[in-house]
């Protein structure tokens, strides 16, 4: 179940660049992920926020640490 972002929480969360998210995407991911869409359907959350802050998580114990590098690929892939 979803529980509700502390407000300090919301703002630690970056604004990432779909651009350099998709080119890590393509770089990183998609030899192993294939299509973006067997990725977008498992994304847990109702609002664009919920889909971040689960995607952040999931990422960061996903081949992801770093934090920029979460934030381009969250924007790109909720910008598809």
């Amino acid at each position: 179940m979803y529980t509700p972002i502390p407000p300090a929480q919301r703002q630690a969360l970056a604004v990432g660049d779909p651009v350099r998210g998709e080119k890590a995407y393509a770089t990183a991911c998609a030899s192993c992920h294939a299509s973006l869409a067997r990725i977008t359907r498992r994304i847990e959350g109702r609002t664009p926020e919920q889909k971040q802050v689960w995607l952040d998580g999931f990422l960061s114990n996903h081949h992801a640490p770093e934090e920029s590098i979460r934030a381009d690929l969250i924007a790109f892939i909720l910008n598809k």
